[in-house]
């Protein structure tokens, strides 16, 4: 009732319109405030996690190319192996053959992508022969047989002795220059697939990496922002990727110069050392940004204790966080939701006492199934906006009774994790669209357990009432009345 701050003001109008500024401030903005919290402890947990997430992408990426590059190198050695030897052969035909000799035969074959083939093959050059970039094992060979004027092979058993030692010396060198080997000598452990539950990075509109790095180093901010709304999860690995292809080819051919130079490393050690450097400092994520939205909507799901499980924090700001501040929105928000259910189920008791018509919905089980009913008819909105929201922002059809079933699972609090709101395709709209969603599904869902158990706590002291008149034997009639009086 004080005058001060507005106290007068808001007394006067909650005496004029009780109903509306309960509903109003009561109500609706505690409702609104459980959303701004979500917003912005989501924005300290996005920033918390985006680095990390990064340094996990990077190495998942790495890990991709370095499957990529084992299964290249086996197809080459079983493509251009046998040309190898051949060559070899003839460039040997009187010697022994020496280790580093297919030591060098096997960098040539390594390295055949970055060949001049106007350099490397003379020969070649001088008689305008063409050679596939497929085939430059066999450009390789061809151009040895040539200069070495060979028409024919003399003695064949010596010819297969010496095909037989070369393929056992590359056998052994396999084990060196594999990636498989890399990755087992540099602890390269099994690594997870890469995710954007945490980070938004730009994509849909840069075809290059010049163009990239431009958006990227904020010099077009409106490009910039205007790839985030179009960025799905498959457009934003796409480009990541493509820039860390980009990045990890420059600095793989700039450490490769480099350590073949050192007299102390041999040419597959260069190489090791190279490609190990190369995919530890590659970053595809140049520009991206903490994904504040996403962050708020995994707030909104610790906070209302839905937690579907798709992702959580794995660092140690991020987890503290969530034991701290999250079990406090919890308390916030299970006291939120008992005030707002306690004022809506009292002013419809109100409702039900003043209409006549309505009075026969105050009698307990039609209260109870009134309430079931607004839940679960309300069910079926969250379905229909969770399946425009899937074909909208990623592109998938869900049947009626699937986007029903991540409904109940959502306003219930359950949350198996079967179906969820993906992190990387939410937008702010969408957090402020599905947060009203559920908080009204919450609201309904409380009023009905509040029904339920108050129908159920009546029944309870019913029952107990008349044990104790009957153990004491008292006047039936008397605890019907004690009864109907409670």
């Amino acid at each position: 009732r004080s005058k001060g701050c507005g106290g007068g003001y808001f007394f006067r109008l909650s005496r004029k319109w009780p109903r509306t500024f309960a509903i109003v401030f009561k109500v609706m903005l505690p409702l609104i405030s459980l959303i701004a919290l979500s917003m912005i402890f989501g924005y300290w947990l996005a920033i918390s996690e985006a680095e990390g997430e990064i340094e996990s992408n990077n190495r998942a990426i790495a890990y991709r190319d370095a499957l990529a590059r084992a299964a290249q190198l086996e197809r080459m050695v079983m493509r251009d192996g046998p040309l190898a030897c051949c060559r070899l052969y003839f460039e040997n035909i009187d010697d022994s053959l020496s280790d580093d000799e297919v030591l060098d035969a096997m960098i040539d074959m390594l390295d055949l992508a970055t060949r001049e083939l106007d350099r490397e093959f003379p020969y070649l050059k001088a008689n305008n022969i063409t050679v596939p970039e497929s085939e430059h094992g066999l450009a390789m060979a061809l151009n040895v047989v040539k200069q070495k004027n060979v028409t024919s092979i003399d003695d064949i058993p010596k010819f297969l002795a010496f095909m037989q030692n070369c393929g056992n010396k590359i056998d052994r060198l396999m084990n060196q220059t594999s990636v498989a080997a890399i990755l087992n000598r540099n602890a390269y452990d099994e690594i997870p697939s890469v995710t954007f539950n945490w980070i938004k990075c730009p994509a849909g509109t840069s075809n290059d990496t010049e163009t990239y790095e431009r958006i990227s180093t904020g010099d077009s901010a409106t490009e910039f922002r205007e790839t985030f709304m179009v960025a799905d999860a498959v457009l934003q690995e796409e480009e990541v990727i493509r820039h860390w292809m980009d990045q990890e080819e420059k600095l793989f051919s700039q450490y490769y110069e480099k350590y073949k130079e050192d007299p102390d490393m041999t040419a597959i050690e260069a190489r090791d050392r190279a490609i190990d450097q190369a995919w530890r400092e590659a970053n595809g994520f140049e520009g991206c940004i903490p994904d504040t939205m996403a962050a708020a909507w995994f707030w909104f799901t610790v906070m209302t204790t839905v937690g579907y499980g798709n992702t959580s924090p794995t660092t140690l700001t991020g987890r503290s966080m969530v034991f701290t501040f999250g079990f406090l929105c919890i308390l916030i928000f299970g006291c939120v939701l008992a005030s707002a259910g306690d004022i809506i189920t009292t002013m419809f008791d109100e409702l039900a006492e003043k209409y006549k018509r309505l009075k026969w919905l105050s009698h307990s089980w039609f209260g109870v199934i009134f309430w079931a009913i607004l839940v679960y008819t309300w069910l079926f909105v969250i379905a229909g906006a969770y399946m425009e929201w899937l074909s909208v922002r990623q592109g998938e059809q869900l049947d009626l009774g699937d986007a029903y079933w991540f409904a109940f699972i959502s306003i219930t609090t359950v949350g198996f994790g079967d179906y969820y709101l993906g992190h990387e395709a939410i937008a702010g709209t969408d957090v402020v669209a599905f947060a009203c969603l559920f908080l009204v599904g919450f609201v309904l869902f409380a009023n009905f357990l509040t029904v339920f158990s108050e129908l159920i706590r009546r029944a309870f002291r019913n029952s107990c009432l008349a044990s104790r008149s009957e153990v004491q034997g008292g006047d039936p009639s008397e605890t019907k009345e004690i009864t109907e009086r409670v």
